[in-house]
């Protein structure tokens, strides 16, 4: 359209720019404006469609940003997620439960003497005190520690990790106990950190059918260590009797 218009201007001016009075110079007139209003048309459109492109690419241009923030949002919330969920699974405690077990049979328990690994004399005792206390408030019938002592002597078993499953059926008969339960005590005291000091529990627990001499539960749990308000700000927290009573509580609310 434009090399037409270039013509018709050279043929116009050439040619025909001194007979303006004639039908062909009329008619060239007619021809040349019609070519501008086509020609103010065609920019007009060259202008709404650059226009209708920018509108487009601003558009385009917002979706990307909008696509990019929705991108760095879903990002942020997936770090987020995989951050607690790291969280959840480090503090999480390990024990195990028996497929075929039926811990709500379970109405009444001996427990045995824990063994004690730790640096505190008598730091298996107090766990399994704790242990006693804690089973008897959630209903659970406990034999009597005495009563206890008094079988175990009696039926000559040195040492609690030599105990055979045929002895475990055995007080199971005598104490009329569904199960009974072992434990150890790995660390009981106080942990020296940079700047502060902090009580620290573990503990392993094994409930063993008597009918059976079957594991139905076992449980290692350890207390959590300083929280933030310790850390940073040297707050006092917790005693090192309440963190053994909380590791005990934990473990202990996982099968009553």
């Amino acid at each position: 359209m434009q090399v037409l218009v270039k013509i018709i201007k050279f043929i116009w001016v050439t040619q025909f720019a001194s007979f303006t009075r004639f039908k062909t110079s009329k008619i060239l007139k007619k021809i040349l404006y019609i070519s501008n209003v086509l020609n103010h048309v065609n920019s007009v459109n060259r202008v709404n469609s650059v226009n209708c492109v920018d509108r487009v690419n601003s558009v385009n241009c917002v979706d990307r940003v909008n696509s990019v923030n929705c991108v760095d949002r879903a990002n942020c919330v997936n770090y987020v997620l995989c951050f607690l969920i790291i969280l959840t699974c480090s503090c999480a405690q390990k024990y195990y439960v028996r497929q075929e077990a039926d811990l709500k049979a379970i109405k009444k328990v001996a427990v045995l003497p824990f063994e004690n690994f730790s640096t505190e004399e008598i730091a298996g005792e107090k766990i399994r005190r704790i242990v006693i206390a804690e089973l008897i408030s959630r209903g659970i019938e406990v034999v009597e520690p005495g009563e206890v002592a008094g079988i175990i002597k009696k039926m000559k078993i040195k040492t609690i990790n030599m105990i055979k499953i045929s002895d475990i059926k055995e007080i199971g008969k005598l104490t009329g106990s569904h199960a009974v339960m072992t434990g150890s005590v790995e660390y009981y005291g106080i942990s020296r950190g940079v700047n502060i000091n902090y009580p620290e529990v573990t503990i392993n627990l094994r409930l063993i059918e008597t009918a059976t001499g079957n594991i139905m539960w076992s449980i290692r749990r350890t207390s959590e260590g300083p929280n933030f308000w310790m850390r940073h700000f040297g707050s006092e927290g917790k005693t090192l009797s309440e963190t053994a009573g909380e590791v005990v509580r934990d473990a202990i609310k996982t099968i009553f």
